[in-house]
């Protein structure tokens, strides 16, 4: 008998895995979860738009003191986020919240941990202008695309019909390209039909995700993201400091409520929380169970569950993110 052979019976009599258990899981995650796929032809469609919206992300001279560009706290090849990039923030007193990955945006309907913002467009403008982000007023923004020669044709072949040079068509090109970050991965595949997706050890990982009941606030294309709820819901939060929705609302009752955090690419977007406390995807269950359902995990659980997270990274579109030579 051949090594694969012997690989096989070992998972197989370790977990008992058969065609109906995946069809069962299948059937269990299809209403909750939206498959994200590649769509070549918004790409081709949008190509001009997306060309100047990736320039614009990776341009240093959309923050007001030309130092950082979108791409530095939402490293593309970091999977949109930037680890190193928060906690020297955080060190330096100039954040308080982990920086969320832009990747597979294009379903959200809820931004930035608090939930303060409900489509794209708004999120952008408030990343261009917010005091801890790009800091940009949007007259200082144009006047200083309009001085750079190379953005002229960009924006004229993006925009044939608008008026050249505009905070609209800025906003419009970033959403265009970021609408273009997606990341399909194994359990996507699994979800449209291929069983060979997913190991064994995820399958039963996906198994104890759906008993303990983890998709019912982790839904969508994202698997989160789509709603609000609150941090401690059955024991208090350790770190309070940041109160979430409170801070937009000013109502009491929505103290310590945040977005429910999107787990695609989780395994490549440490550090986890709003507060960034976490570094590992065990710790995450773990405290998820305690803090939010009341619960003990066992170790052997956890990590099967981590097992099915991990299914949820997807590749990075290399020629997609490319840094572009910047407009001069």
């Amino acid at each position: 008998m051949s090594r694969i052979s012997v690989f096989f019976l070992l998972c197989f009599s370790v977990y008992g895995i058969d065609s109906e258990d995946k069809a069962r899981l299948r059937k269990v995650l299809k209403p909750f979860f939206t498959t994200v796929k590649e769509n070549p032809d918004y790409l081709k469609k949008n190509a001009a738009k997306v060309e100047l919206g990736k320039a614009l992300f990776f341009d240093t001279r959309l923050s007001k003191n030309s130092d950082i560009s979108c791409n530095s706290c939402h490293d593309l090849q970091q999977y949109g986020t930037n680890g190193v990039h928060y906690k020297k923030m955080l060190e330096d007193g100039t954040a308080f919240r982990d920086v969320p990955s832009i990747y597979n945006l294009n379903s959200m309907e809820l931004f930035n941990w608090d939930g303060s913002q409900k489509d794209l467009y708004a999120q952008v403008k408030q990343s261009l202008t917010h005091e801890s982000e790009m800091a940009m007023d949007e007259i200082t923004l144009i006047d200083r695309l309009k001085k750079v020669e190379g953005y002229k044709s960009l924006f004229e072949k993006a925009y044939p019909d608008k008026a050249g040079v505009s905070y609209e068509n800025v906003v419009d090109s970033l959403v265009v390209f970021l609408n273009g970050l997606v990341t399909p991965s194994p359990v996507d595949r699994f979800i449209d039909g291929d069983d060979s997706q997913l190991t064994d050890e995820q399958i039963v990982g996906g198994q104890l995700f759906d008993s303990k009941n983890c998709y019912t606030c982790h839904t969508g294309s994202n698997f989160g993201g789509q709603m609000m709820q609150k941090m401690g819901a059955i024991e208090p939060w350790p770190n309070r400091k940041d109160q979430g929705y409170f801070h937009v609302t000013k109502n009491p009752a929505h103290k310590m409520i945040f977005r429910v955090s999107p787990l695609r690419n989780i395994e490549k977007t440490p550090p986890y929380f709003h507060d960034g406390t976490s570094t590992r995807i065990w710790d995450t269950i773990k405290k998820m169970g305690r803090y939010e359902m009341g619960i003990y995990i066992s170790i052997s659980d956890i990590l099967k569950m981590q097992s099915f997270l991990k299914s949820f990274s997807g590749e990075l579109d290399q020629e997609y993110i490319k840094e572009p030579s910047i407009p001069e």
